[in-house]
């Protein structure tokens, strides 16, 4: 939420923490794969008032980036309550499986 609301503040745009909820727990994602968290998160996000976001372009906002399959679950659940586009916005990235870094100092990522 503090990510969304201070790029709102910035983009001059409406930040609504409330319009799409968790509905159940889903536990530690941190050693699954990219299938078993897809499964994990299957359902797990409702839209609160569609009427907000019908016709809407919207932007989402994620603190970490692992495999996208979050922000993938997210954007499905506002597109089909009826988002116009869905956009999104990550403070980080994991690096990927192959990646290797020789201490050259941080790395930008830009997904």
């Amino acid at each position: 939420y503090l990510l969304a609301r201070e790029a709102a503040r910035f983009l001059e745009m409406p930040a609504d923490p409330d319009l799409l909820i968790k509905t159940r727990q889903t536990g530690i994602q941190k050693r699954l794969n990219k299938k078993e968290r897809r499964r994990n998160l299957k359902g797990v996000f409702q839209v609160t008032a569609p009427e907000k976001l019908r016709g809407k372009n919207i932007l989402l906002m994620d603190d970490v980036f692992t495999t996208g399959e979050t922000l993938n679950e997210c954007a499905r659940i506002l597109k089909k309550s009826g988002a116009k586009k869905v956009f999104g916005a990550v403070l980080a990235r994991t690096p990927l499986r192959n990646e290797v870094f020789f201490g050259e100092g941080p790395r930008a990522f830009i997904s």
